[in-house]
């Protein structure tokens, strides 16, 4: 029989299902408070994962929809440097921007900025990140 021990009121939130050495309590089961996924050092795809920049999805949605930079810029009113830097990953979207693209191409300012951070936080923890040696070949922080 299986034992549950749950995490007591005010520790850490777990960060590991699979191991205790990383936060997660041995035997706690998944609750609101506890997020049940693999730590990077347990989860075999984190290995073999990269966080691209958010500009790449934007180039890529661009060419899918027919939508050149220029004219993108224009709709939004902003500078084409801009849209260049974005695509670029030399410019974050900031939250401005998220809702300026989501009124240009119809997909969520929120998917937008779930894409900038996720990428923000894998260059954070260090993680492999396509473009990343581009930018840094150029003496510019992504």
């Amino acid at each position: 029989m299986k034992t549950t021990t749950t995490r007591p009121k005010g520790s850490p939130a777990a960060a590991c299902s699979a191991c205790g050495g990383c936060g997660m309590l041995p035997g706690t089961k998944p609750d609101d408070d506890v997020m049940n996924t693999p730590c990077p050092k347990c989860n075999p795809w984190s290995r073999h994962t990269y966080a691209t920049p958010p500009g790449d999805t934007l180039r890529e949605t661009l060419k899918a929809k027919g939508i050149s930079q220029k004219l993108l810029a224009e709709t939004m009113r902003r500078p084409m440097k801009t849209i260049s830097e974005i695509i670029h990953a030399k410019a974050r979207i900031t939250e401005h921007t998220a809702i300026e693209l989501e009124h240009a191409l119809n997909i969520p300012a929120h998917v937008w900025m779930a894409l900038e951070t996720n990428y923000r936080i894998a260059l954070a923890r260090g993680q492999n990140v396509a473009g990343e040696a581009t930018a840094s070949k150029k003496g510019t922080k992504p």
